[in-house]
């Protein structure tokens, strides 16, 4: 059974952007409407940042461009675990490439899975390098 929408999380990490790519090609794939939630810890982003439309318009360059937009300020395991529902397929990344030692464990991780009201796609982090 699909999803009735999708919900990528994004805090602008470039080992997170593999969710950007996944969140894009499901939702053309599936022709399910795309949330994006851009995820800050402070309410004032540190300079060179991204901002919703930057990230709006990367989505669109992968595809989809999102249904609706929203920033959220404050813990990534809360956004996260919120962003989570029955009908809801929540996309996110991680920020330990998969051929690091804890690539797909930490507190963040845990939290979301575990509080997930919801199905949660971990993308792995692209190896930068």
């Amino acid at each position: 059974m699909l999803p009735t929408h999708l919900t990528v999380a994004y805090d602008g990490n470039p080992h997170t952007q593999e969710a950007l790519m996944v969140a894009a090609s499901l939702a053309q794939s599936w022709s399910l409407p795309l949330h994006l939630r851009l995820i800050t810890a402070q309410q004032v982003p540190p300079p060179g940042a991204l901002c919703l439309a930057e990230t709006s318009d990367r989505l669109a360059s992968l595809g989809r461009a999102p249904t609706t937009a929203e920033r959220y300020v404050g813990s990534a395991a809360t956004a996260l675990s919120s962003a989570t529902g029955p009908d809801t397929l929540l996309i996110m990344g991680t920020h330990w490439p998969q051929d690091r030692q804890w690539a797909w464990r930490d507190t963040t991780m845990d939290v979301v899975l575990q509080a997930a009201a919801g199905s949660v796609l971990v993308c792995p982090a692209p190896d930068l390098g």
